[in-house]
């Protein structure tokens, strides 16, 4: 795995987050017992101290901001002392996003961001999705193909743990192979 020209394969992941690699799994993982804005507090530490000397004395206030902008961006602004365990699925996904935004990635790496959200917490996620495209890059894993199609402008198609295509959304609508696996010709 190459990211910006250097190896990464054999880092592990604390690593490649401080390389500006951040990512959401498709089981979620937030810390239950923390509210929202804890849980989002924790990335923003991280992302504090890693663009600041060990020993820089994180300013809270410039803490708060930040832990208060990405939740808002994700629209969980509402629910920032709300118990993660307490939040529906799809609103926990949203928090890993969260997450994943305040540590200003690079490269968001998205796994099945959808999956629990409600059709206008999709049309919702797109447009952020697309608000993200324009600072980082962001790899999307993802099976609702609306929102693939949507969102995409390049695509790589698995089937069985090989390449089935590649190629623009056009590309792919019309590549034969992945209408009879995904698209359903």
């Amino acid at each position: 795995i190459r990211f910006e020209d250097r190896d990464i394969s054999a880092l592990p992941p604390y690593r490649r987050v401080a390389l500006g690699i951040a990512y959401t799994f498709q089981i979620t993982s937030v810390f239950g017992n923390l509210t929202a804005f804890e849980n989002v507090a924790l990335a923003v530490q991280n992302a504090m101290q890693r663009d600041h000397d060990a020993f820089f004395r994180l300013d809270a206030h410039e803490m708060d901001r930040r832990c208060e902008e990405a939740l808002d961006r994700v629209g969980l602004g509402d629910r920032a002392d709300t118990k993660a365990s307490t939040l529906a699925y799809g609103h926990q996904r949203l928090l890993e996003v969260a997450m994943g935004l305040a540590l200003s990635p690079k490269l968001l790496i998205l796994d099945e961001p959808t999956q629990g959200l409600s059709d206008p917490e999709i049309e919702s996620f797109c447009a952020l999705v697309r608000s993200i495209a324009e600072r980082a890059t962001i790899l999307l894993i993802e099976h609702n193909m609306d929102v693939v199609m949507e969102l995409a402008e390049r695509i790589t198609v698995f089937n069985n743990g090989t390449i089935l295509a590649e190629g623009t959304p056009a590309e792919i609508r019309a590549d034969d192979q992945v209408q009879a696996a995904y698209l359903g010709s």
